[in-house]
């Protein structure tokens, strides 16, 4: 009841760690309690080394259970240790561990009661309907959803698009108009997507966030606009783990950086390219991705906060696993993007090639031109035969067949 009272003011993230300090403490009590008593019991001459086998099993028994208490004290009062054994003990079931993450994030509510909300709640937009005006800000609007968002069924949305709200908008903006003028190239026709900002009905917000799974599982692909505060953003990163975890696959998630498209590459007059092979955007993001730490993540709402680090340290196998997998995920991203990016360079540089012989070839052929004009050559002039007497008739003659 004290520990109640003291721990009452704090939030339930710090209440949860002031706990497992509460327990550690225990344990160490515990530990240095039979620790004392073996000591004395020795002291004593209760306890020898020449005792019967009997007695040398109960004191063995004594002094293991000391060591035991120690290292529970040990694990539980240092966060790193205790994220550790967490992780170890997670690893044995990964499915349950997956499972564990997914109900966490639905609440007490049941699976079967959570996809028939997620079904008559999900809806898209058509990509062309936004403009930049609906997505400069972050604030709720619900006239938005009220306004673009139509009921959509599974499988026919192409997109959910997974972005932070603190990135700077206009270059996500432009990073949103470059990936829909890409699918239009490849499918002919505009995308249907899932953006938080008009499908999410803020008078409902507590059902549709408990329905964010059923919403990632029925979506086709998932498209990260990833900026530089995109992995400083819980749901961010919780979002891609929920799509993997809801049968998607990385195969089927898109990685965009923000301002970081491909620079225009020009050529100065020597035929070398002038930008440069590596982006600085890539090289910020395999940063970010080596320093990311999940802990260090926050919402806008802090018990949005307390509820995602929660269902990250027992639902997803604890801190160090979870960022270990998001890591993983984002360096095969990572890799797929610049392979893509090197094709595209590629195409790219033998285009300019082609452009570049077929201008030479052309300005070698007019360059002879200009040369013979200059040196005084006329056309040939063709001199017909002029008849003898002005009344003479021109005979045609046909060769015999």
């Amino acid at each position: 009841f004290a520990f109640y009272r003291c721990c009452r003011p704090l939030r339930p993230r710090a209440m949860l760690d002031q706990l497992w300090f509460f327990c550690g403490l225990v344990f160490g009590c515990c530990g240095t309690a039979t620790g004392a008593y073996i000591i004395a019991a020795f002291t004593a001459g209760l306890a020898c080394v020449g005792c019967s086998n009997r007695l040398n099993v109960y004191w063995a028994g004594w002094i293991l259970a000391a060591v035991e208490f120690w290292i529970f004290a040990v694990i539980l009062i240092h966060p790193r240790l205790r994220n550790k054994a967490q992780g170890l003990l997670a690893s044995r079931g990964e499915a349950l561990t997956a499972a564990a993450g997914i109900a966490a994030l639905l609440g007490n509510r049941s699976a079967a009661d959570v996809l028939e909300c997620g079904q008559k709640l999900f809806c898209a937009v058509r990509l062309s309907n936004l403009s930049e005006i609906d997505v400069r800000d972050s604030l709720p609007n619900h006239a938005l959803f009220r306004r673009l968002a139509r009921p959509a069924h599974f499988s026919q949305v192409d997109a959910f698009l997974s972005h932070s709200w603190s990135d700077d908008p206009g270059a996500k903006w432009s990073a949103i108009c470059e990936w829909r003028h890409e699918f239009r190239l490849a499918h002919g026709r505009e995308p249907i997507v899932w953006l938080d900002k008009c499908c999410l009905n803020q008078e409902c917000i507590a059902d549709h966030l408990a329905c964010l799974p059923v919403f990632l599982a029925g979506c086709n692909s998932l498209v990260l606009f990833v900026g530089k505060t995109y992995l400083h953003r819980l749901w961010c990163v919780i979002e891609i783990f929920v799509f993997l975890e809801m049968g998607g696959s990385v195969s089927n998630i898109e990685l965009v950086l923000l301002g970081g498209f491909e620079p225009a590459e020009e050529e100065d007059e020597s035929g070398h390219n002038s930008a440069s092979e590596a982006n600085f955007d890539e090289v910020e993001l395999l940063l970010n991705i080596a320093q990311f730490d999940a802990r260090e993540a926050r919402c806008a709402l802090q018990a949005d906060s307390d509820l995602l680090l929660s269902t990250i340290e027992q639902g997803f196998g604890g801190f160090n696993a979870f960022n270990d997998a998001l890591r993983a995920v984002f360096g095969r991203l990572a890799q797929v993007r610049a392979a893509a990016q090197a094709s595209r360079r590629q195409l790219a540089r033998l285009e300019r090639e082609a452009r570049r012989s077929s201008q030479s070839s052309a300005g070698s052929i007019s360059a002879r031109v200009s040369a013979q004009l200059s040196g005084g050559w006329e056309p040939p002039r063709i001199s017909l035969p002029r008849s003898s007497s002005p009344n003479s008739r021109r005979v045609m003659v046909v060769p015999e067949r």
